[in-house]
């Protein structure tokens, strides 16, 4: 796995051990990038939820974002995150929340945050993308023009909510990339 694009361009991006995670393919995420390309602007602050390996959110720093709020619930993750941060000279544009999901967003909602693009790449078949993108209006954490990039399993079902417009729908073997923009309704 490796940066695909921008200032840190082809580096390698660690894993932890194990199974648990699930990191995004250099494949999927150049469509989705190719597809975001369009959407949000360049410089955009960027939420990654479930982030893993930080592998979204440092793409979009590498290609120019202005920020990116990292969000997962272990620990080892988060350490993870920082080492690829720090191994693409990336970390002082990004902060790191070792919390789960719901917390984090609430807390950024409080503290005023908003971001223009979301990553959401939750584990799949647990019914966590429909909870998240009723979370996130909630919270007013939309920028105006938002897009929000959702990687969940190819078998789960997908989610039309209101105030999201379906983009882009690409189902791969085991996943499916759905690009959503927020409707003029929305933020």
């Amino acid at each position: 796995m490796r940066v695909i694009s921008g200032s840190a361009r082809g580096h390698r991006l660690a894993a932890p051990a194990g199974f648990d995670t699930r990191p995004t393919s250099d494949k999927l995420r150049g469509a989705m990038f190719n597809v975001l390309a369009g959407l949000a602007g360049i410089d955009a602050a960027v939420l990654d939820l479930f982030a893993g390996t930080g592998a979204l959110g440092i793409e979009a720093l590498s290609r120019g974002a202005s920020s990116a709020v990292f969000v997962d619930c272990s620990r080892v993750c988060c350490e993870v995150i920082r080492k690829n941060l720090e191994h693409t000279k990336l970390l002082k544009k990004a902060e790191i929340l070792p919390e789960r999901w719901d917390a984090a967003t609430k807390a950024l909602g409080k503290a005023g945050r908003q971001f223009g693009l979301i990553f959401i790449d939750p584990p799949y078949g647990k019914g966590l993308v429909a909870e998240t993108l009723k979370a996130l209006p909630a919270y007013g954490l939309m920028a105006p023009r938002c897009a929000l990039a959702v990687e969940q399993a190819a078998s789960d079902s997908v989610i039309e909510a209101e105030g999201f417009e379906i983009i882009k729908l690409k189902r791969y073997t085991a996943s499916c990339l759905i690009v959503y923009a927020c409707t003029p309704s929305q933020p």
